[in-house]
């Protein structure tokens, strides 16, 4: 049973989220993002049972190291929206982060997890269909999990956004549309991440509510 989690894009906004749960079920954790430490100054950041680590993982393997088959991997890393003139785009930031880590683990026989989505823009949706499609291959313990509108009160908008979108979802015309992004409240989606961090398997989760 996982004990020890290595979260790559742990400094972000689920990322952050799957971080503080996992030092309050006891479980340490490794964060691997460009930018480290988050520059708050809340008490948790700073727990015994946290790492952070600043490494680009497209400039700098030293990351790989820390892959081996006593812990689980998760895989936050992703964008919404491409930013072209910053090098953000879907195939870096989806598609390859996804293979470069998925290769690796594979290799250690780590588990890995993956976070992908049902509904989002045209690219971003075309980008987690072809990372999944890679990780269908892999022969090591793999989680997919597909969720919808990550939702939570502390984002006012967005939460405004997924109360509509489940309204929507009684209406005829658009329930099919609604269902695609029926949203997922983010301590639901952090709970089922870490429930699969801890007895890893090979499944495909999706309908998160």
């Amino acid at each position: 049973m996982t004990q020890s989690i290595i979260v790559f894009g742990g400094s972000g906004f689920i990322g952050q989220a799957v971080c503080k749960e996992a030092i309050k079920r006891n479980i340490s954790v490794i964060s691997i993002s460009k930018h480290g430490k988050p520059k708050t100054d809340e008490l948790w950041l700073s727990h015994h049972l946290i790492t952070w680590l600043a490494i680009d993982i497209f400039q700098d393997d030293s990351w790989e190291k820390y892959l081996t088959p006593g812990v689980t991997c998760i895989n936050l890393i992703g964008i919404l929206f491409e930013q072209k003139k910053k090098g953000l785009t879907y195939d870096k930031m989806i598609v390859l982060s996804n293979h470069l880590i998925s290769e690796k683990a594979e290799i250690n026989q780590t588990p890995y997890i993956f976070l992908s989505a049902k509904a989002g823009p045209c690219g971003y949706i075309k980008a987690k269909k072809k990372a999944e499609t890679e990780l269908l291959k892999r022969k090591n313990p793999t989680i997919i999990i597909r969720s919808g509108l990550v939702t939570t009160k502390r984002r006012p908008f967005v939460y405004t956004q997924g109360m509509m979108i489940k309204t929507a979802s009684h209406l005829p015309f658009v329930k099919r549309t609604a269902e695609k992004i029926y949203p997922t409240p983010l301590k639901t989606l952090v709970a089922v991440i870490l429930n699969e961090a801890i007895t890893p398997s090979f499944k495909i989760i999706e309908d998160i509510h």
